[in-house]
């Protein structure tokens, strides 16, 4: 039995949970969360799941703002998952968006930030191939976040991050039987423009018997940068 404590938008909970037993994995621990800022305007929200039961939420912020040349500018921060934690596969799509500017004054930029976080451990009970595909982590500006990682009890199985080329995530492989954690964060800062973006990350045990191209065209999502 685990007792957490878990912040949601309406306040603070005493949450406790047991585990929850899926087939030939068993999920341990989950910690999902979206969370989207606009700092022209101070506005930061964050939505968490409070339990192992699909996490599917929306932030959207936006503010105007005085911007240069006597326009009107657009603060704005979108964050959006769909996360389920089935047997045998955890999965999370959705969408981040960041827009920002410089303020009339020339000296102050309003900022927007978006960020979805997915953190859960699980137990394997036998040796099980696993498959992990996700699509290329976003163009990411100096402030922006990425990470894939999973670890079990005897090191790094896949690790990327930020500083690792973006392209689509089409790996397999073996998982003894243990403990996992799977770590998968996106976020996204425009200070000048627009990020929008989409991600898909899915992580399946024990793996079919083959993958198929077509899985690759889930995640030929357009992207745009104004």
């Amino acid at each position: 039995m685990q007792t957490r404590l878990v912040l949601l938008a309406g306040g603070t909970c005493a949450l406790s949970v047991a585990s929850l037993s899926l087939g030939a994995v068993t999920y341990l621990t989950q910690d999902r969360s979206i969370t989207a800022a606009t700092s022209f305007d101070g506005s930061l929200q964050t939505i968490t799941a409070p339990d192992f039961n699909p996490f599917v939420q929306t932030i959207n912020l936006s503010t105007n703002f005085p911007a240069l040349n006597n326009t009107i500018g657009l603060n704005e921060a979108v964050a959006g998952i769909d996360c389920h934690l089935d047997p045998k596969k955890i999965k999370a799509s959705g969408r981040l968006l960041a827009r920002g500017g410089m303020t009339a004054d020339g000296n102050t930029v309003a900022a927007g930030s978006a960020q979805a976080t997915v953190r859960t451990t699980f137990r394997v009970d036998s040796a099980s191939a696993f498959q992990l595909i996700a699509s290329p982590r976003p163009l990411a500006g100096a402030k922006d976040k990425f990470k894939l990682k999973i670890e079990g009890d005897s090191g790094i199985v896949f690790s990327i991050d930020e500083s690792t080329p973006p392209s689509i995530v089409q790996t397999a492989g073996f998982f003894a039987a243990g403990d996992y954690s799977l770590e998968y964060q996106i976020e996204l800062t425009a200070e000048d423009g627009t990020f929008d973006d989409s991600f898909e990350m899915t992580l399946v045990i024990p793996a079919p018997g083959a993958l198929g191209l077509a899985a690759c065209a889930v995640f030929a999502a357009a992207r745009r940068r104004r």
